[in-house]
């Protein structure tokens, strides 16, 4: 997956998650589950009654023993990206969590990125981001009263993380790729930008060209795909020819006077200038790529629980993403696929199985959010 877009190999094409010109939803990714299993798919296999709201590509089965698997309910994700990037409509996201739950759906996935499309837009520390933080704090507060006049807050996990943090993007330097390149006409087709870009060259014979031209750019290095350093996980089949990434010092823009190649930035701005204001610069780090962070403390995310399976009133240390999946598979009483994870770094949360009584949730905020209720 490139972005927004995926890179068939076969074809040779890119296509995008985007919506058609006939405006269907393009969001069922025929790659999505080649090397995993979404752990919503386990738990349906494992005779979990599974409702996935908003989640990308929770329409796209898995085989699990030769069986397609999907969930019990599966709410598309770009069909509704109106809804899911309105914070003044998250109270109804959680609603319909409620009404999952009271159906008794054993686990419930739902996500919204409300807060994170406005963190892009006005940065983190933004009045706007602010506001959108007080909005999700009371809907959720509304949930949580919810839940307890139906008689199963007690008995439910709720479970809340983003996917990233945050930071500002003020103060880097713009580096525009195509002022490095003697050939820019030669490039098919770029994706992405400011922090990273993926580039498709015309001619295969220019690439090694292309990256040492790019490579000139101050804070900015690039590598051939086949040369991409594993500790950055950017590498597969199906990434383009050549990964652009920007060292944290720079922004990495393209050049929209290249018709088809870039994309157009928004009217009223000059070219070069428009960016997003905030996301910040993942731990691409050869230590962050052996599990150890490095400088982005604000990328990291967030994680909070509540319910039978959470030990009360502690403060966890930092947890990493690839902790999650385990956290998540002890709450459902699911056996977890092969995972990431550490056990070590999460198991003094957690409360032993037969101390969990009768159902669990789950909910990701920011870029990402999800709540389940699952029956031990």
């Amino acid at each position: 997956m490139v972005g927004n877009y995926m890179f068939d190999p076969e074809t040779e094409k890119l296509f995008s998650f985007y919506p058609d010109e006939e405006g269907n939803p393009q969001n069922s990714d025929p790659f999505w589950f080649d090397q995993h299993i979404p752990l919503w798919l386990t738990a349906q296999h494992q005779e979990r009654r599974v409702s996935v709201r908003y989640w990308s590509s929770c329409d796209v089965p898995a085989e699990i023993d030769d069986i397609p698997v999907l969930p019990e309910f599966c709410e598309p994700y770009r069909a509704n990206i109106d809804k899911i990037i309105d914070i003044e409509r998250f109270s109804e996201v959680l609603d319909e969590v409620v009404d999952d739950l009271v159906l008794g759906r054993d686990v419930v996935f739902a996500y919204t990125e409300a807060i994170d499309a406005l963190g892009h837009v006005y940065g983190p520390d933004s009045q706007e981001v602010i506001e959108a933080v007080r909005t999700a704090d009371s809907s959720l507060g509304d949930f949580m009263d919810k839940l307890e006049a139906e008689g199963i807050l007690n008995s439910t996990d709720i479970i809340i993380v983003s996917d990233h943090g945050m930071t500002a993007y003020g103060g880097k330097d713009g580096r525009v790729i195509t002022d490095a390149m003697s050939n820019p006409t030669g490039l098919e087709v770029a994706v992405e930008d400011k922090a990273y870009m993926y580039l498709k060259v015309a001619n295969p014979e220019e690439i090694d060209t292309v990256v040492d031209e790019l490579k000139a750019l101050e804070g900015v290095s690039a590598w051939a795909n086949e040369d991409i350093p594993q500790y950055l996980r950017f590498k597969n089949d199906r990434t383009l020819d050549i990964l652009v990434h920007s060292d944290g010092t720079a922004m990495i823009y393209g050049d929209p006077a290249y018709e088809g190649v870039f994309i157009p930035e928004p009217e009223g701005f000059p070219p070069g200038t428009y960016s997003f204001a905030g996301h910040g610069f993942d731990d691409t780090s050869p230590d962050a790529g052996m599990y150890q962070e490095g400088n982005y403390d604000e990328m990291r995310t967030i994680f909070y629980a509540m319910g039978p399976s959470f030990k009360s009133g502690r403060s966890h240390q930092w947890i990493k993403l690839v902790d999650e999946y385990q956290i998540l598979a002890h709450a459902m009483g699911v056996t977890p696929e092969k995972h990431s994870g550490s056990w070590g770094r999460v198991s003094a949360m957690l409360k032993a199985r037969a101390a969990a009584t009768s159902s669990t949730s789950m909910f990701l905020l920011s870029a990402t959010i999800a709540l389940g209720r699952f029956l031990l």
